[in-house]
This record gives structure tokens, C-alpha cells and sequence, in this order.
């Protein structure tokens, strides 16, 4: 498997597997970064990798000064900062978490250091949101900002979704986070609540008298050709709980749409249409947190949307889960990272296809010098040309390889490469004052 690093989008890569057949990786969230966004220049992977006190082969720029980071958004040359000025209970544990586009100020809190303060400075136009979170869920964070203070109080253990006091589960976790854009690509809920930055990507049952767990995930720049044969297709989730309750009956769709937008709200979710291709997910057995696990096989849901007479590469594609028939106990569902959550862990949509078969051409460059010409595929391109003729002829930008000049003629999106040793060279252009070559698409 090889990776095509000149089909590099932000959020995906293609790989080449032979024979035709390719498997493109789609994320969320960027995957790739480039130093200066308004160039050309090639999409180079993201390395979270320190180097001293800083991070630079990210999206952002970010440095840590003691208490203090200071972030540059890449895209957009925005300096944010965030600077830790006083937290109670005194000694609480803090680390820096680091992800593809975005950064958190962590605290690591025992339960019983609860009640929890933390007063941050924060300065710059970056987007900055505030979660807290155990093993069980997210729980409800109060949140105050005055002027360039960001004040978090979590005054006991109370679940965000119920509203209902419960144990801790593990260790709580306290955050703000910088982040590189919002998101509005997944989404989730039960019954009538709705939320555009749903902790966690799930399906299930959750709460009895409600209608089950219900998620959705937009992936974009899709770069499947239109015409191609979907091979195989699933998702990719980490889970972000342990859940093992029973039993777990969901089913995946796909929106019926050439390229679908962003979730708005409850109403927009529910009016998308769905796809007629749909896979039943059930009997889903316990999940173990931070664990990947892989979806059934979704390539008919795929299918059906490259099919479509809008489709075209570089469209966008929504997945939907939703609890279809989950035993209607609390706690009886499955839960993955959601962008909102981890934009490195978030839902990833993997595709293997074959591109649509080509009908073999061939072309002539016929001519030489600067009157070379190409004919017979509009397709073709002669990017080396030749001149002279006789035991002059040259190959103008040649290139030489084990004693072999190449030419090279890129037709679509494929090279074509052909070698001529140097001692047939006189010969191939001998008594004659007009170049032919003939290439075949392949």
C-alpha cells in the first residue's frame, strides 16, 4: 500500500493498493498542515511532536511558557493566549494535551477534591471552549467570563445531559481548549434534545421515556470519482467510555444528497433524507474505553451515493446512527469520540474503490522542437519535448537514469514514463526530420 501523496487533502489520504484499486482515508477533522496556507505547497502530516517548549508541524504554532500558552492559528495568523493564574484546591495535577487543531489546558482532579476553581487569562480572537468530564460522561461546568478572565467552577458531580447528581466515575477531567475553527460536521442527541457539539459520537438508549440515541457525522472532500465501484467501506470509532450494557440495536444511513452542508438543529437533522441503503449495526458487544472498533460494512450506503447524477469528487458525505430497538434500560448504548471531544480520536470513514475503467488512447507528438505537437487524446499532455534530428536529437530537461533517457507524458492523472537507451537514440531519429511516439493510457 502506497500512499499517493500528490491526492493529499486536508482532512484525507489515498492510498495505492494495485490493480486499480485505491483506499481513501477521510477524517474529520486536518490530518495535514501546511506553513503558509496561501501557497501551493505540498499537504505535510501533522507531527505533535515538542521541540523544546514548542510545536510547529501542526496547523498552529505553540509555545509553552511556564503556565502560559500562546498559540498561532497558521490560517489565519491569529495569536491567542492562555495563561493559568490561580486554581483551588492548591497542587492540582495539569498537562497540556495537544490534538491536530486544537490544544487543552487539562487539570486532573480526584473526586474528592471537588469543589474545583481555576481563573485562566485568555487574550486573542481563537475559538475557546470549556468541557468537564469523568469516565461516566460529561458533567455540568459553570463558566464565567469577565473581561480577559475565563473563571471554571465545578461544585459537584452532575451529569450535563440529566441534570442529575451522581457519583464520579474516575478521574474528572477539567478543561479549556483552543481550537483551530468550530465545528458544526457531527452532532447528536435523544428523544427532542439536540446538540451541534455532542461530547461524544453514539447510538443507543439512554434515557427511558425518551427515544434513543440518535448521532450524525459529515465528512468532506470526499475524492471518489464519479463512476466508481465502492469495494469496501466502514467507519472507524474509539470509544471514549467503557459501556457494556445490553443490548445494543442501531442502524446506519447515509443523507441522500449530492453534497450536504453543515447540522443547524433538531429540525434540519430530522428533514435530511435518508438513503434507501441502510445496515443494521446490532447486538454491538461491550465497548472498552479507548479502544478502536470498526462499523459493519456500509458499502451499498456509499454506493448509492456516488451513484447519484450530482455526485462529484471533492463532495461532502453524512453518516447517521441511531438506536433502532435497543432493550430500554439507561445506559444501554455505545459511545465513540466526537469531533468536539477529540479532533484527532473523531469518526474516521475509510473507502476502498476502483476508479471507473478508461478506454485505452493513444496519442502522437508529431513534429519538433517548439512544433512538437500532441494529437489523438485531449487528455494528454507532452511535458518533454524533443529536438534536433539525427545524431543531433536531444531531449530538452532530460533526465537520465541507468543509462536510460525517460520521457514523460502525464495523461489524466497518471504518468506514463518511457525509456530508450542511449545507444538507440541516433538511430530512433536517424534520416528523419519528424518525431513520432506514441503512448497508451493505462
Amino acid at each position: 500500500m502506497i500512499e499517493l501523496i500528490e491526492k493529499r487533502q486536508e482532512n484525507s489520504k489515498t492510498f495505492d493498493l494495485g490493480n486499480r484499486s485505491r483506499r481513501l482515508e477521510v477524517y474529520m477533522g486536518a490530518v495535514h498542515y501546511k506553513d503558509n496556507y496561501a501557497s501551493d505547497e505540498q499537504w505535510k502530516d501533522i507531527e505533535l511532536t515538542w521541540a523544546g517548549n514548542k510545536i510547529t508541524k501542526a496547523p498552529y504554532e505553540l509555545t509553552l511558557d511556564g503556565t502560559k500558552l500562546t498559540l498561532k492559528d497558521k490560517k489565519t495568523g491569529e495569536t491567542s493566549t492562555i495563561e493559568l493564574l490561580d486554581a483551588k484546591p492548591l497542587g492540582m495535577k495539569w498537562k497540556i494535551i495537544p490534538e491536530n487543531t486544537r490544544v487543552s489546558f487539562r487539570h486532573i482532579l480526584p473526586s474528592d477534591k471537588i469543589p474545583f476553581e481555576a481563573k485562566f487569562k485568555i487574550t486573542g480572537k481563537g475559538l475557546i471552549t470549556t468541557k468537564a468530564f469523568d469516565d461516566d460522561g460529561e458533567l455540568m461546568l459553570d463558566v464565567a467570563v469577565v473581561g480577559d478572565t475565563l473563571t471554571e467552577k465545578l461544585s459537584g458531580i452532575r451529569d450535563k445531559q440529566t441534570g442529575q447528581v451522581r457519583p464520579a466515575k474516575g478521574q474528572i477531567k477539567v478543561d479549556p481548549t483552543w481550537q483551530v475553527g468550530a465545528s458544526a460536521d457531527d452532532c447528536g442527541g435523544y428523544g427532542t434534545y439536540f446538540d451541534p457539539a455532542y461530547s461524544d459520537f453514539r447510538s443507543g438508549f439512554y434515557v427511558i421515556g425518551e427515544e434513543g440515541n440518535y448521532s450524525g457525522m459529515r465528512v468532506t472532500s470526499v475524492t471518489i470519482p464519479k463512476g466508481a465501484t465502492i469495494d469496501t467501506a466502514y467507519l472507524i470509532l474509539q470509544a471514549m467510555y467503557s459501556d457494556t450494557a445490553t443490548v445494543v440495536n442501531t442502524n446506519l444511513h447515509g443523507e441522500a444528497a449530492d453534497n450536504p452542508g453543515t447540522f443547524t438543529d433538531y429540525t434540519d437533522f430530522w428533514a435530511r433524507t435518508r438513503t434507501g441503503e441502510f445496515v443494521a449495526w446490532d447486538a454491538i458487544p461491550a465497548w472498552t474505553a479507548e479502544t478502536i472498533y470498526n462499523s459493519p460494512e456500509i458499502k451499498t450506503i456509499i454506493q448509492e451515493i456516488v451513484n447519484r447524477a450530482g455526485w462529484a469528487s471533492g463532495n461532502s458525505i453524512v453518516i447517521f446512527w441511531r438506536n433502532d430497538g435497543s432493550t430500554e434500560t439507561a445506559g444501554v448504548r455505545r459511545r465513540a469520540y466526537s469531533y468536539d471531544t477529540s479532533t484527532t480520536k473523531a469518526p474516521q470513514l475509510v473507502i476502498t474503490y476502483t476508479p471507473p475503467a478508461v478506454t485505452a488512447k493513444t496519442s502522437s507528438d508529431t513534429g519538433s522542437g517548439a512544433d512538437a505537437k500532441l494529437t489523438g487524446n485531449p487528455k494528454a499532455t507532452l511535458v518533454k519535448s524533443e529536438t534536433g534530428t539525427g545524431a543531433d536529437a536531444k531531449v530538452a530537461l532530460q533526465t537520465t537514469l541507468l543509462g536510460f533517457i525517460r520521457r514523460v507524458v502525464t495523461i489524466s492523472d497518471r504518468t506514463v514514463i518511457s525509456a530508450i537507451p542511449d545507444r538507440t537514440l541516433s538511430a530512433a531519429y536517424s534520416d528523419r526530420d519528424k518525431i513520432v511516439e506514441t503512448v497508451t493510457e493505462q
